[in-house]
């Protein structure tokens, strides 16, 4: 079995650097270079456009025995006319515990996302990212709210479980979005979306690039019965010897000006490696330095009688060199 996995993996980079054109399993065309149809290439646009690009970040500050300290922050930055200005929001700490987490969890999805629906709150440890992404959706339709005819650019992607009620959120911030002549563009650094053709980092060369590839079709096909698209489903390489990225685009434009937006992209925002110079910013506004865990820790000490403690990592204690120095992780107890 793993000797014929190994033979497909020769097969998938035959079909990307063979001298011949052929066609795969599901008759896509591959030209020499992996170009295939549905490959769209770009110009210019011929305007320039606000960029507004949205992110949020978190970290771990501490462990207590009832439960997790944690603090989050998100950053709005918007390019228009040459000038780029951010705001910043944040740093927000919680003490997330087996007790609070329902009503940290409705609270927040009631103040911040006008969601009145009761649903059971996740463990502990996942509270962290559904914390974190309330915080994310405020901001981004926040940024719509404040916007006209503007590129916005979010992190991650427009799919989710078919189930998931976020799907219900993000769909009717994409509407406002449109009603507002906004185009809602998101990017993926990485993503878990793998096709038949190959990884999406490897679609398009650097002799196609500006260009975008239509990989929607076979992405709700392999995907779809698992996950609601929200975006249409492209691979982006915006620059030569760089990067390919994911891009969604809101499913509710039509193609012409989906395309057109990208377009817009070029012209109205930098690029570094092929990715947007404001959701670049964005994300490095959010992160947290040492010295801030180290503020914040010394802030709850000092506020609430905590003291922090370094708790050694069992896997370390128990695997020595073998596992490689990564410090403990910081515990929290009374005075």
């Amino acid at each position: 079995m793993g000797r014929n996995s190994l033979e497909e993996v020769r097969f998938d980079l035959a079909q990307f650097s063979g001298d011949e054109e052929g066609t795969d399993e599901d008759g896509v065309v591959v030209g020499k270079e992996g170009q295939q149809r549905g490959l769209i290439r770009l110009s210019l646009g011929s305007r320039q456009v606000p960029v507004v690009a949205v992110d949020t970040t978190n970290i771990d500050l501490g462990l207590t025995r009832n439960g997790l300290l944690c603090a989050f922050r998100g950053t709005i930055v918007r390019a228009e006319r040459g000038r780029c200005s951010y705001t910043r929001h944040g740093p927000f700490m919680f003490h997330v515990t087996p007790s609070n987490r329902q009503v940290l969890y409705d609270g927040l999805r009631r103040a911040y996302l006008g969601s009145e629906r009761g649903e059971v709150a996740p463990t502990v440890e996942k509270m962290v990212d559904r914390i974190r992404t309330v915080l994310e959706r405020w901001l981004q339709h926040q940024a719509i709210l404040r916007s006209e005819g503007a590129l916005l650019l979010w992190d991650g992607s427009l799919a989710a479980p078919a189930a998931s009620r976020s799907t219900l959120i993000v769909g009717q911030m994409l509407q406002e979005a449109r009603e507002r002549g906004c185009k809602v563009l998101a990017l993926s650094k990485k993503t878990t979306l793998g096709l038949r053709q190959g990884a999406v980092c490897d679609l398009i060369g650097d002799e196609s690039a500006p260009s975008l590839l239509d990989i929607d079709e076979e992405a709700r096909r392999v995907y779809g019965l698992r996950l609601r698209f929200l975006g249409h489903v492209y691979a982006a390489k915006l620059a030569r010897s760089s990067f390919t990225f994911r891009v969604d685009i809101d499913r509710g434009l039509p193609e012409e000006e989906a395309v057109e937006g990208v377009r817009e992209l070029l012209v109205s925002d930098g690029l570094r490696e092929n990715y947007p110079e404001t959701l670049r910013l964005a994300h490095v506004l959010s992160h947290f330095s040492a010295a801030e865990a180290i503020g914040m820790q010394r802030f709850i000490r000092e506020s609430y009688g905590l003291r922090f403690s370094s708790r050694p990592d069992v896997r370390e204690v128990v695997f020595g060199p073998f596992w490689g120095s990564r410090g403990g992780r910081q515990e929290v107890s009374g005075l």
